[in-house]
């Protein structure tokens, strides 16, 4: 399904470091010159749709050979058979995957570094489950077997608003994106959209149920539910249909048999399983018919020579855990089940964590444990909307517990948005006023502000988290965050535009820091061009002109400003640009937005120009295209292209404004003065009449000046075969 839209990705400096707060999103195409680099994602993220893809492209465009293959693949296949993964990008996929099980999760892991070190350290993609990754450790292990002893790291960014409203607009059973992305917003369940996973499996439900799922639990139920119904027909066997309760159970009874071995799937071969695949005959609590036929639904797919393995490890993990909570709300004691995923510290097995986040969810008597246990993969990978309220003050105290392991980002916190009810805002208020100040503390505090902008709105916390915002005892992206949250908490609009507002005094008078102009990005977002008028934004360019620009500064600027104005507020927006520009030229350059008036003069001039007088357009060119010897640094030539093919559709404007032009001559070199005019212009053609046109104004006029200037260019014009 994310087939359909571009994906991103970070590059992560420093694992569980703050360095990363404000990073450059770009593609997997970026780092091709990389000798290594490890995909970081979550569960039904993409990273093995975008391994796939990045691979093709690199075979198909010819800039590479390339080859991808499961880590299991890499793993238990003979190099020596295998010609194929030699002198090539190998895209090797899963790691996670091939941990599950083993005692020691380092095995896999050393193997494949053994591995790559044998095929002569060729450039190498691997992806991982970000929670399964080791951070630093496993990265200085890899650095060992790469060509120039370095690893990058990349996290695969969530789906932003456009790509799913991209893929929502393809989907059959989906009306209407934007409506679906605002009910999904309104349920407080708008983080299941920025997965490709969980946002196919949520519309597929919305759109054969007609109703909305209000948990993730219940997305997967319908979701798996609705697969059990469909037996795939090229290996269906003949026999009793069982209900989709009877082959969800036997479903789940395979995956969790197979998650806690470690097996690859299942196999139905007579002459003995392959390696890796678990024989489908040892399992005799089941007929041999009956486990045929669950594996010829939908849960499952083929791997060939008779080989099954769930659709998806995140499905597959659903499934087990529903089976395990099951048998322990029968008669199957909570610690016989925990002992089976958890190590001899206790703690859940690395590689079975989703297994045990789904059975968290669905089970009362596991969830206590697991909480202590494993805070973060709890809420990762399952569903803790159903928790009680004791089970999240507790689930809020072990996060913080954790706080130094724990990597957060934006798409943990959307993971964790549940917590944000308003049975537990007393506890959130006490954790984000705690008075400590170390990095831990710090940390913590902005992973519950980044909870706070994915759970249901809780306005009684707008107070603290405006207090949060103007603390100075914070770290600056404590204080970013607190303003986000206070966006998306403080329901009564009165009351958060006066809070914004205050706050944007603040920085503007100097009582509140703001380093890097993050917290003013967000604050001109929400308050342009209502509050911030047109007139007014200009004041905020000025403030903390540095070479560190927040990336929600930077897209105010770079996109919004001309976005968020209707055509009336463009025109005003342009003209007091053009009345301070040689006040505000420094403040672009130190933002590095030298390119900004040229972009806002093309979007005024196709929006309205026609409705301009030709005086005005050229004060805005003469502002905007002032011989300064100023640099542009970004890419020009498109804003370029646009306004002189705007003069050129308009001949009779294109005059008007060179007219007003030759009045404005101050005597100085004619030649060099055209010249310039010309350049205002951005070098648009001349209308075909032109030589013809100067003659004719150059009678007319009574301004001596102005008449050689335009008598000369008669000539010159007639001389190059124009009019």
């Amino acid at each position: 399904m994310n087939n359909i839209v571009p994906r991103t990705c970070i590059e992560i400096q420093q694992e569980n470091s703050d360095q990363n707060v404000h990073p450059n999103y770009t593609s997997l195409r970026e780092f091709r010159s990389s000798p290594a680099y490890v995909l970081l994602g979550d569960p039904g993220s993409g990273k093995s749709t975008e391994f796939g893809r990045e691979c093709s492209e690199l075979v198909s465009e010819l800039v590479e050979e390339a080859e991808l293959v499961t880590a299991r693949d890499f793993l238990t296949l003979d190099l020596d058979s295998h010609p194929e993964w030699r002198g090539k990008t190998l895209f090797i996929d899963g790691l996670d995957e091939v941990r599950a099980g083993q005692a020691n999760a380092r095995t896999p892991f050393d193997e494949i570094r053994a591995r790559l070190d044998r095929l002569g350290k060729p450039k190498f993609r691997i992806s991982c489950r970000e929670a399964d990754w080791f951070g630093e450790n496993d990265r200085a292990k890899l650095s060992m077997v790469t060509q120039d002893s370095k690893v990058m790291t990349l996290r695969l960014n969530p789906l932003t608003g456009q790509d799913v409203e991209a893929i929502l607009d393809v989907h059959p059973g989906i009306n209407d994106a934007r409506e679906f992305m605002e009910e999904a917003l309104k349920r407080g369940i708008e983080g299941m959209l920025h997965n490709p996973q969980t946002l196919g499996l949520l519309a597929d439900s919305v759109a054969q149920d007609g109703g909305w799922p209000e948990s993730r639990l219940e997305i997967f139920e319908k979701a798996c539910r609705q697969m059990a119904r469909e037996q795939n027909q090229e290996h269906k066997i003949p026999g009793h249909l069982p209900s989709p309760d009877e082959i969800l159970e036997v479903s789940g009874y395979l995956c969790a048999i197979q998650l806690i071995s470690g097996g690859a799937g299942w196999s139905i071969d007579t002459d003995g399983p392959s390696p890796d695949y678990i024989d489908l005959g040892a399992c005799g609590n089941h007929p041999s018919g009956l486990l045929r036929l669950v594996l010829s639904t939908r849960l499952f797919r083929s791997e060939g020579q008779s080989r099954f393995a769930a659709i998806h490890r995140h499905i597959a993990e659903f499934l087990g855990g529903r089976h395990l909570a099951k048998a322990i709300n029968g008669e199957l004691p909570a610690t016989r089940v925990l002992a089976l995923i958890t190590g001899g510290d206790g703690m859940v097995v690395t590689e079975l964590r989703g297994l045990s986040a789904w059975l968290a969810a669905q089970s009362r008597d596991a969830r206590g444990y697991l909480i202590e246990r494993d805070p973060a993969g709890i809420g990762l990978y399952g569903d803790i909307s159903g928790f009680s309220t004791d089970e999240k003050r507790k689930l809020i105290k072990a996060l913080h517990r954790e706080a130094t392991d724990l990597g957060f980002s934006p798409t943990t916190a959307m993971a964790f948005g549940s917590l944000a009810t308003p049975d537990i805002a007393s506890a959130i208020v006490d954790e984000l006023m705690a008075t400590a100040r170390d990095h831990d503390r710090q940390r913590f505090v902005a992973f519950l502000l980044q909870v706070l902008q994915h759970g249901n709105p809780l306005p009684q916390l707008s107070e603290t988290l405006i207090d949060i915002a103007r603390d100075e005892s914070r770290r600056p992206r404590v204080k970013q965050l607190a303003v986000s949250a206070f966006v998306r908490n403080c329901i009564d609009d009165a009351a958060k535009t006066e809070g914004l507002s205050e706050l944007l005094a603040d920085i503007r008078e100097g009582r509140l820091s703001d380093s890097d102009n993050a917290i003013l990005g967000r604050l001109l977002t929400e308050l342009y061009p209502l509050q911030v008028t047109p007139a007014a934004v200009w004041d905020y360019l000025a403030v903390q002109a540095n070479q560190t620009m927040d990336r929600a500064y930077r897209a105010f600027w770079g996109r919004k400003l001309i976005d968020q104005a209707s055509n009336d507020e463009a025109l005003q927006l342009l003209d007091h640009l053009a009345e301070r520009f040689p006040d505000l030229q420094p403040s672009l350059a130190g933002h590095y937005m030298e390119d900004l008036p040229l972009e806002i003069l093309a979007h005024v001039l196709e929006a309205c120009g026609d409705l301009t007088p030709p005086a005005t357009i050229y004060v805005w060119l003469n502002a905007v295209l002032s011989e300064d010897g100023r640099r542009f640094r970004r890419d020009s030539s498109n804003c370029r292209n646009r306004i002189a093919v705007w003069l050129e559709q308009r001949p009779e404007v294109q005059k008007t404004v060179i007219l007003e032009g030759a009045k404005r001559w101050d005597g100085s070199h004619a030649l060099i003065y055209r010249d310039r005019l010309r350049r205002l212009m951005c070098n648009s053609n001349l209308p075909v009449d032109f030589g013809r046109w100067c003659l004719e104004q150059a009678l007319q006029t009574s301004h001596f000046r102005t008449a050689k200037l335009l008598l000369e260019w008669a000539v010159s014009a007639s001389a190059d075969g124009v009019g």
